[in-house]
């Protein structure tokens, strides 16, 4: 596992290569992040595993770029197809003397990748991490900008496995094996499959939950007539 960096440190680190000064991190590299490789592909020609495990943090200084040479919005698609997506809002990020120093904002770029045995449904979340403005402002007023809009960006990757029906993997009855213990009534190879499979296929929660209406809780408080010992002790307020 690879150093984990605080957002102030990113900043820092930022900062310096923007100037043109040496870099104490040293798996912090330069990519071109919005070019004609899709997530997939850049990082398993430079790290050999395609971003390795699905916890591991990649840390990259890229550059934007722009959508018109006198625009100020920025193009985040690949050539290719794909586009890396914003999640949330930029937030900014203080130093000990809380100063604003920067900003970070979410981003997300999905895409499929083929396996031998089944496609894959892989999503990169990254962080990107932008200088503030005034702080840009006084170094171009100084003439140390020496990379022009430039970030620095932490990306992990998350995978989700059989994301169409047909697509169980072959390593299944070793999954079913070790829920043996938590299925209900599983007297039968059957039932343990059925359980187990329908475990596998559930899409990961993506987003956060939402609130339940007043028909939904009145659904809820219907007693199962399968499973009515569930209410038995239910006091009604």
């Amino acid at each position: 596992m690879g150093m984990k960096y605080t957002d102030e440190d990113l900043i820092k680190s930022l900062m310096k290569f923007v100037r043109g000064m040496p870099i104490e991190f040293n798996d912090i590299t330069y990519i071109d992040l919005y070019g004609n490789k899709k997530p997939s592909e850049l990082f398993h020609e430079l790290l050999g595993s395609e971003g390795k495990d699905n916890d591991h943090v990649n840390y990259f200084f890229t550059e934007l770029k722009k959508k018109s040479a006198k625009g100020k919005n920025f193009n985040r698609s690949i050539v290719g197809g794909g586009q890396w997506k914003g999640r949330d809002t930029s937030k900014e990020i203080v130093d000990k003397e809380s100063k604003v120093i920067g900003l970070k904002k979410t981003f997300r770029f999905d895409e499929e990748t083929s396996g031998s045995d089944n496609k894959n449904s892989v999503y990169w979340i990254m962080k990107e991490y932008c200088l503030d403005k005034c702080i840009v402002k006084v170094l171009r007023e100084r003439g140390e900008i020496r990379h022009e809009n430039s970030v620095v960006c932490s990306i992990m990757k998350k995978v989700s496995l059989c994301k169409n029906s047909q697509d169980i993997p072959t390593n299944i009855e070793n999954i079913v094996s070790n829920c043996i213990d938590c299925v209900p009534n599983s007297s039968t190879d059957d039932k343990r499959w059925l359980y187990a499979a329908k475990i596998w296929l559930l899409q990961p929660l993506d987003e956060p939950f939402k609130s339940l209406k007043d028909e939904d809780l009145a659904f809820c408080d219907k007693p199962d007539p399968g499973y009515p010992q569930a209410y038995e002790n239910k006091k009604l307020e």
